[in-house]
């Protein structure tokens, strides 16, 4: 015989089934945008396409199982920078120009289009003040409010999202105030640049003249400075600004750096960026 349910359980189970479930915080990039344009820009040496795990040994993993690796593939993927299929990472053709960029931490066109093309950054800049310092904390708030960002992901998805905002001229963070202004988009377009002015005709020499030719031999183009001492090109070049200059990884080499080098890379960037951080920040830094 079956005991018939009581009052109290029959009440504790229509509150259960009344209860809203958990509900995950939203996504977002978790690597800021410069740091996955230069990663960008070193895998492409090796390629348009590679595998998971070699692009999971580029970015440091050993393995491409790992939670921390996933969640930075998910960031090259809301920069639009990757798309996967069938265990390859591909680059996108927005990822392919950065991977072509001689710099591209310079290049803001380009990051500006990889900072658009996030709809949960470029939504929630829109809808901030321009002009305007705000705290930090304030936009926290805003965003597990209006985002529905995990409360415990506050401070990354503020730093995250500055930091990117900030390279590509659309904020200025004051971290001595601990408040980060707004530009507007117009304001912030990067300058197109100026056409070559073009080269003044050489003067035709009489003696040449006289003697019924022309001096028609073209000036040699200007010689391109090689990136180092050996000539070897850049395969890897990172800078980290600091209150009194700058530090700079680079690496050289006439042969794309094999996987098993990048484990060591990504300690090596690792420092530098504790080296940077101990040094300190320059002014107008976060």
């Amino acid at each position: 015989m079956t005991e018939a349910p009581t009052a109290d359980a029959v009440t504790e189970k229509a509150d259960a089934s009344d209860a809203e479930p958990a509900r995950r915080g939203k996504g977002f990039p978790t690597m800021d945008l410069v740091s996955a344009a230069e990663m960008v820009h070193t895998v492409g040496g090796h390629g348009a396409e590679v595998s998971t795990t070699a692009f999971a040994q580029y970015l440091g993993h050993s393995t491409p199982n790992s939670g921390p690796f996933k969640s930075k593939l998910a960031a090259f993927r809301d920069w639009s920078l990757v798309t996967t299929r069938s265990g390859r990472v591909l680059l996108t053709p927005l990822g392919k120009e950065l991977a072509r960029a001689d710099d591209p931490a310079a290049d803001l066109a380009l990051l500006r289009r990889a900072f658009d093309s996030c709809k949960i950054f470029k939504d929630f800049y829109d809808n901030q003040a321009k002009g305007v310092p705000i705290k930090r904390e304030v936009l926290g708030r805003r965003a597990t409010l209006d985002l529905s960002v995990s409360p415990t992901s506050q401070d990354k998805f503020v730093a995250t999202f500055v930091d990117s905002a900030t390279a590509v001229g659309l904020a200025t963070s004051d971290a001595e105030a601990g408040t980060v202004t707004f530009h507007s988009a117009a304001a912030a377009e990067p300058a197109a640049p100026e056409p070559a002015a073009a080269p003044e005709p050489a003067e035709a020499d009489p003696q040449v003249e006289a003697q019924g030719g022309t001096d028609a031999t073209p000036p040699s183009p200007p010689r391109t400075p090689v990136a180092s001492g050996s000539g070897a090109p850049a395969v890897l070049r990172q800078v980290w600004p600091t209150a009194t200059g700058e530090i700079v990884l680079a690496v050289h080499s006439t042969e794309p750096l094999p996987a098993s080098a990048f484990a060591l890379v990504g300690k090596a960037v690792q420092a530098a960026s504790d080296l940077a951080e101990s040094i300190g920040k320059p002014d107008n830094a976060s």
